[in-house]
């Protein structure tokens, strides 16, 4: 099976779509002025720290302890609704030249699952998969079900998505921007760092990752696959 794992924050948006929600109207009216504070200060943490990284999933849950699911589901809706016009002019190509050259895509991020799967929807992607916080009875609990930007999160989702053993990771694509995305960007076989945040881009010069900016992301993911198209054909060749 051939594999797309695509980023979205940052990526194929300009914006963090998790931010985007907690900052609009709406939200002021769910959640407390404080709290919303303090997720603010723990997302710039986060950019550069795994310890914040933990830190900002652990008060988010907490946060939305209590309230129906429904209510952030719509607002999910009307951050979507507004955001989705912003979406980078690289993203619908970059999607589907993957499908045509036969790529399940996955759209993995630490946004909120709610919104995630609005922007797959929307986008066309296969699947998408973002930061879950557990049920009950329609409400939050104040725990995390499952969190892709957390270490080994994106591969759990993989997991969840698809039969790992069936993925061609000779093959697969992967396309990131953050500490997150390195694991699975390393083990792609085609995979590009887009736009790294500063603190990031010697780890990836260190796995020998490719990196694409917003003018060169399409060209270059077409010329991965057509490298690795070119080269599955010369293995085919060579085996007569």
């Amino acid at each position: 099976m051939k594999i797309a794992l695509l980023d979205m924050d940052g990526t194929l948006t300009p914006t963090a779509l998790g931010m985007a929600m907690l900052g609009s109207q709406r939200a002021t009216k769910l959640i407390n002025p404080a709290a919303m504070k303090d997720l603010g200060r723990l997302y710039q943490d986060a950019r550069s720290s795994v310890t914040g990284m933990y830190a900002l999933y652990e008060k988010y849950a907490q946060t939305l302890a209590g309230l129906p699911e429904s209510a952030i589901q719509e607002l999910a809706e009307e951050v979507w609704q507004r955001e989705k016009v912003s979406v980078y002019p690289h993203t619908k190509p970059l999607i589907d030249t993957l499908h045509l050259a036969g790529y399940r895509t996955l759209l993995v991020s630490g946004s909120p699952d709610e919104i995630v799967r609005l922007v797959a929807r929307d986008l066309g992607v296969h699947a998408g998969s973002g930061t879950r916080l557990v049920r009950a009875e329609g409400q939050y609990t104040g725990h995390i079900e499952l969190a892709p930007a957390l270490p080994g999160g994106k591969r759990a989702v993989l997991e969840e998505a698809v039969q790992p053993r069936a993925v061609d990771w000779s093959v697969a694509y992967a396309l990131g921007n953050s500490w997150p995305d390195i694991e699975v960007l390393n083990r792609a076989g085609l995979s590009l760092l887009f736009e790294p945040h500063p603190h990031i881009r010697e780890a990836a010069q260190w796995f020998g990752i490719r990196q694409a900016n917003r003018q060169t992301v399409l060209e270059q993911t077409r010329e991965l696959l057509s490298t690795s198209l070119t080269a599955s054909a010369c293995d085919v060749g060579g085996r007569k």
